[in-house]
């Protein structure tokens, strides 16, 4: 699942750093205190990918998402987290 999410991303998107995140995007990343190992800029907005080995998301975890209005959407298979900002 990941997988695809990384292909089409690629596709549509470019790899960016995450200082080039704009700084509203950059506070919402380090609320989850988690560093990203992907950042992608797309028409639709950023995806960040992190490694994260579960399937269950505690609400710490996802309080700073689900309060930001940039959150789109969150996507967790066991090995890793991505998120839509």
């Amino acid at each position: 699942m990941a997988r695809s999410l990384v292909e089409k991303a690629l596709g549509e998107a470019s790899e960016i750093e995450f200082d080039e995140l704009p700084a509203d995007r950059q506070r919402v990343v380090k609320a989850m205190k988690m560093k990203p190992h992907s950042i992608f800029d797309g028409t639709h907005g950023y995806v960040i990918m992190f490694d994260y080995r579960s399937e269950r998301l505690p609400a710490k975890l996802l309080k700073p998402l689900v309060n930001d209005k940039n959150f789109r959407w969150l996507e967790a298979d066991g090995t890793q987290l991505n998120i839509g900002i």
